[in-house]
This record gives C-alpha cells, sequence and structure tokens, in this order.
C-alpha cells in the first residue's frame, strides 16, 4: 500500500519530479536484493568511461553510516572511504572504476544536484526505479527471475511473503528491461521470448497499445577466475581443482554462488551465507572462524582457500588482517547483442545531451 500511495502522490501531482541539466540513467529492479543491480551498474559505468563520458554515480550507500546522513557525500573513486562509512556496493564500484566520481545520498535529487555541481556529464543512479523525486532519461529495469503470476496471485509475491517491491504493471513504464541469466542458469530462467507474451498481456489489461512494451535485452554473467588482492587478473577457476575449499558469502541470493562455482567445478567443503551486507564485523569473523574448524575436524580436511563474492571481499579480503586464504571471485557481466544495447544508449541518451 505505501509503494502505491507513493506512486499515486507523484501522478497526481502532489510531488515533483525534476530534471537536472545532465542526463541521468536509472538503474532498478520490481524486486528486493539480489536482482543484478550492481554488475549492471559497472557494466555501464564501464561502457560510458570507455566513451569519454565523466560519469557520476549515484547511490544509497545502504548498509554504510553515510546513508543515514541528510547532506550528499561526494567523493573520487581513487580515495574511496572505508565500507562501513559508504556501503559494500559503492566501495566495490570505486575499487573497480576509481576514475569516476561517486554519491552517497538518502536524497537522490539533492544527490544528484551535488554531482552536477562536480561537474559530470552523466548520472548513473544505482537503484533508483521508485525514485520518482529525479527525472531518469533512461529508466533501465532488470526483470525478476520468474515471471510474475498472473491474476491477483502477483499480491502473494510482494514483502515481507514474496520478493516483489513494486508493481509488475510498472515495467511498462521502463525504457529498457533486461533479462540477466549466468552461464549455469540459462535453461532455469526465462529469456525474452517468454517475458514477451507476459507484458504484452499487462499492456491489455491496463488497456494499452502493445507498442508500449519496451525492449527487452539479454545480459549473461560469467565468472573470470579467482584473485588474490595483489592480482587483479586472477586465475582461472580450474586451479581450485586441488584445493580444499570453503565458500562465505554475504548476498541476496547465496544459493547462485553456490551454483555458479558448481557449473565451473568447484566441490566446496561447505557454504556459510550470511545475511545480504553483512558487515564481516569481528563476530562474524569468529563465526566464521569456528564454523571452518568444524568442517576442518568433520571432514578431516585442511581448508586451504576461502572464496567471496568480489561485494564481500572489499570488506573482508581487502585488509592487511586479513585470512591469507580469501581469494576472491572475479565475475563480468556482458551484453548479449552488444550492438543493439549501444544503439538504445546512444539514442536515448543522445536526445538528453541535445539541447
Amino acid at each position: 500500500m505505501g509503494v502505491y500511495l507513493w506512486e499515486l502522490a507523484y501522478r497526481k501531482g502532489i510531488f515533483r519530479t525534476e530534471k537536472l541539466p545532465v542526463p541521468v540513467a536509472g538503474v532498478g529492479s520490481i524486486t528486493a536484493g539480489g536482482a543484478g543491480k550492481t554488475p549492471l551498474v559497472l557494466s555501464l559505468l564501464g561502457y560510458f568511461q570507455r566513451e569519454g563520458v565523466r560519469v557520476g554515480v549515484l547511490s544509497r550507500g545502504y548498509g554504510g553510516w553515510r546513508s543515514q546522513e541528510k547532506i550528499p557525500f561526494v567523493f573520487q573513486g581513487e580515495s574511496p572511504p572505508p565500507p562501513e562509512e559508504i556501503g559494500d556496493e559503492p566501495a566495490l564500484m570505486a575499487a573497480k572504476y576509481p576514475e569516476a566520481l561517486y554519491c552517497i545520498s538518502p536524497d537522490r535529487l539533492e544527490g544528484g544536484k551535488a554531482l552536477v555541481s562536480a561537474g559530470v556529464d552523466l548520472i548513473l543512479l544505482d537503484d533508483g526505479f521508485q525514485s520518482l523525486e529525479l527525472f531518469q532519461d533512461l529508466k533501465i529495469v532488470i526483470l525478476p527471475p520468474d515471471i510474475p503470476l498472473a491474476g491477483w496471485g502477483w499480491i502473494k509475491a510482494f514483502l515481507p511473503s514474496g520478493e516483489l517491491r513494486d508493481f509488475p504493471g510498472r515495467l511498462l513504464e521502463a525504457d529498457l528491461l533486461v533479462c540477466t541469466r549466468g552461464e549455469w542458469e540459462a535453461s532455469d530462467s526465462p529469456g525474452p521470448e517468454n517475458w514477451y507474451p507476459f507484458l504484452r498481456h499487462l499492456a491489455l489489461s491496463q488497456k494499452l497499445p502493445e507498442s508500449i512494451v519496451p525492449p527487452v535485452l539479454e545480459t549473461t554473467v560469467r565468472m573470470e577466475g579467482v584473485a588474490e588482492d595483489s592480482d587483479r587478473g586472477g586465475v582461472p577457476v580450474h586451479a581450485l581443482a586441488e584445493k580444499n575449499v570453503v565458500l562465505v558469502s554475504g548476498i541476496a541470493r547465496p544459493d547462485r554462488f553456490s551454483r555458479m562455482l558448481a557449473f565451473y567445478g568447484v566441490r566446496p567443503l561447505g557454504h556459510l551465507a550470511l545475511p545480504d551486507h553483512a558487515r564481516f564485523s569481528d563476530r562474524d569473523r569468529t563465526r566464521i572462524g569456528k564454523w571452518i574448524d568444524t568442517l576442518e575436524q568433520s571432514s578431516h580436511k585442511k581448508v586451504d582457500t576461502i572464496l567471496v563474492t568480489e561485494k564481500d571481499w572489499v570488506k573482508w579480503g581487502r585488509e592487511e588482517t586479513a585470512d591469507p586464504r580469501i581469494r576472491r571471485v572475479l565475475t563480468r557481466m556482458m551484453w548479449i547483442d552488444e550492438d543493439r544495447w549501444v544503439g538504445v544508449l546512444q539514442s536515448r541518451l543522445r536526445r538528453a545531451w541535445t539541447p
């Protein structure tokens, strides 16, 4: 109900959407956690930087104490504050793209203005589909892992009983819908051929023309190897074949992490799944240590490799006092039909850049 009233207030003009003098490209979803927003923001960030665009990333900084501040906090990726200050996702982005500017602000409009003042050419709005206060020149929405139920059955899929946090009908408001399937789950997840009939049905149910259905483009996620802090390139996954491996993660969908590694032949002794955005505090690390000790005793094997996601690595593996067995799993989101992706991005944003 809160989501409905929030959106209704903007539709009725009670609240106003404001447009900034630079283009804003928003990346969002209608589900909570684990949709793949951060990998897509990273992919877009890399593309625009290669094109010579000065990019600013606007994030709430979830999990960092700056997310509770009213004043926007802008920083250069080359000298980022710690994750406990800015959140794990901005910390990961800054580690990968230090040339970009970043802003942590729960008020998306004020944060956008701060980035404009800092001189950016384009703002990437992370998790921005529900941020109606800020006009978005390009709305990119990642589709859920499953097609919502027909009729009124989707109501049961809303939080807290399900994962939906917005109405499926709002998918039609996107400029571009993204279907993300890892190499390890291509046959399990719906693709564009499954989504288009559902989206056409949504349009007809709202008495809208089918032409309103946004294009559905695909991405895939691939594992590129494992790396230590000093090895940005990483080594192939088959280097783990003779290792006694465990997985530790603090992400929304730990099962995807397990299935990805299984697809590439990794057979871990165990997987400890902490809550999403886990801080890897001293208490967490004590728990991890005890868990590994128990595994070693029960398996009679000495753990020599601890695999973590890149998001967790920025909170745990980068420290000088970190466990030397930690290795981060390198992944990359890749666009299927890259020419079409580039065409959509350029056509939408060219209009925004044209006076």
